[in-house]
């Protein structure tokens, strides 16, 4: 099963590393751990890594409008409360709702923030 990102980790490799690519890659190893999921208990630690800020919010210092990720993150943006509110279904009722659907969200949600960087780096594909 592959690892999630944990605080450490992202704490470590944050002054080094870009926070696009961090960010992107904390979503995609939650994608690849939901995806090997097989029961309640194992997905517990989705619920935290998905909890875990990002490094864009110590680099704005929580100041959302600075942050690039303004237009889908926060606690009022829709992609990101949706992510979320799918998470929290799935960690309640992860035996009678289809884990395709939280696949198809996460893997929304990266293409989101693969979108992004492009966008912020000047080179949309």
């Amino acid at each position: 099963m592959t690892e999630l990102l944990l605080i450490e980790e992202m704490k470590k490799r944050f002054e080094k590393e870009d926070a696009f690519d961090l960010t992107i890659e904390k979503w995609t190893r939650i994608r690849k751990f939901s995806e090997a999921v097989n029961s309640e208990e194992d997905f517990g630690p989705v619920l935290d890594s998905s909890g875990l800020i990002v490094p864009f919010c110590i680099i704005h210092k929580r100041v959302c409008p600075e942050c690039p990720l303004d237009k889908i993150c926060g606690t009022e943006k829709e992609k990101f409360v949706r992510i979320m509110k799918v998470i929290d279904v799935f960690s309640f009722a992860w035996d009678i709702f289809p884990k395709e659907i939280l696949l198809s969200e996460l893997d929304s949600f990266i293409s989101e923030l693969e979108m992004i960087r492009a966008k912020n780096k000047g080179s949309i594909h």
